[in-house]
């Protein structure tokens, strides 16, 4: 994902897509009451990054993800083949928390 987020980082910044797509994404977090935490999120002229936090099953937060891409008018980036990142952390009283690392692109 190293190369993935440094064609990120090197893209400008469309203010107005990017801040409604990151609007977006947090109201959907919001709105669905769900136990989804935004650590990150950061979004370009065409790519965005989140990183999302839950006590959901791994299985749970990607058929999440998913569903909000296409909420959202995004794609998976790079066709599909950017790579996810899941990992496991405890939280304060020892239960498991998903973290996962998603990057989204812009419907052309």
């Amino acid at each position: 994902m190293d190369r993935e987020l440094v064609i990120m980082a090197n893209e400008r910044r469309d203010e107005v897509w990017a801040k409604r797509t990151e609007r977006t994404f947090r109201e959907w977090i919001e709105s669905n009451g769900s136990d989804y935490t935004i650590r990150s999120l950061e979004c370009r002229r065409t790519l965005c990054a989140v990183e999302i936090s839950s006590t959901t099953t791994g299985e749970t937060a990607k058929a999440w993800s998913y569903a909000f891409w296409r909420k959202a008018n995004l794609l998976p980036a790079f066709g599909g083949r950017s790579p996810k990142i899941f990992g496991f952390e405890k939280d304060a009283e020892g239960a498991k928390v998903v973290v996962g690392v998603y990057l989204f692109q812009r419907r052309p």
